[in-house]
């Protein structure tokens, strides 16, 4: 499984650990591409940082994103991912975890959004 990272923060053992458990294979790549946004550009840049990943099509398919921080550059670029590929990634939530007086950030899950869009076609509140 490759990992696409977006976020400011490097993938930790146990991060790496907990991912492999919660897909059940290996991470056999991970492509970092840590984004600092100029929100008065946020499409520019995400079409750019998507164009840079050199991924396969079978990694189109099936990599899980770490998501950036900024809400505003991750809804573009799950927009851009959609309009690419057809379908939304699975992601992963990072979640702290208490350990005593110090804090370390575990895989809360890996979600899939893809699943959930098809879902809610199922209870579609607007209908043509």
């Amino acid at each position: 499984m490759v990992i696409i990272n977006f976020s400011d923060h490097e993938l930790t053992a146990y991060q790496r650990e907990r991912i492999t458990q919660l897909a059940t294979e290996p991470i056999t790549r991970e492509v970092r591409r840590r984004v600092q946004f100029d929100e008065s550009a946020l499409e520019t840049q995400v079409t750019a940082v998507l164009a840079s990943l050199d991924l396969t099509a079978a990694e189109w398919e099936t990599a899980v994103v770490y998501l950036p921080g900024l809400a505003a550059g991750a809804a573009v670029l799950l927009a851009k991912w959609h309009g690419l590929t057809g379908h939304f990634p699975t992601i992963l939530r990072i979640v702290p975890e208490a350990m005593g007086v110090r804090t370390r950030y575990g895989v809360g899950e890996a979600i899939d959004l893809q699943g959930i869009r098809a879902r809610a076609r199922k209870d579609r509140l607007i209908t043509e």
